[in-house]
């Protein structure tokens, strides 16, 4: 009577599945948390990582763009100061 009513309870695997495969599937259930959570833990390093990296380039974008705005500028007073020199001498003849 045991047996009918385990099968009725269990109305499924439970009964055919052995002791020695339930120990194996807790502990491949163990495993499997264990690298979800290291995924979980390395996913937010990386977005941490990530975001300070983003950071960094946005800071460097922004001094490139404002050190080319300056040479931008330099340049453009050489320019006429080389222009302005070359006229100079070639009046002077």
């Amino acid at each position: 009577m045991q047996e009918s009513g385990g099968e009725e309870v269990g109305a499924g695997l439970e009964p055919e599945v052995s002791e020695h495969q339930q120990l194996a599937m807790q502990q491949e259930e163990r495993v499997l948390t264990e690298q979800i959570e290291s995924l979980q833990k390395e996913k937010e390093e990386l977005t941490f990582e990530m975001l300070t990296l983003e950071q960094r380039a946005s800071d460097d974008e922004t001094l490139e763009s404002e050190a080319s705005i300056g040479t931008a500028d330099s340049s453009e007073n050489l320019n006429v100061d080389s222009e302005g020199a070359t006229s100079d001498f070639s009046g002077m003849p």
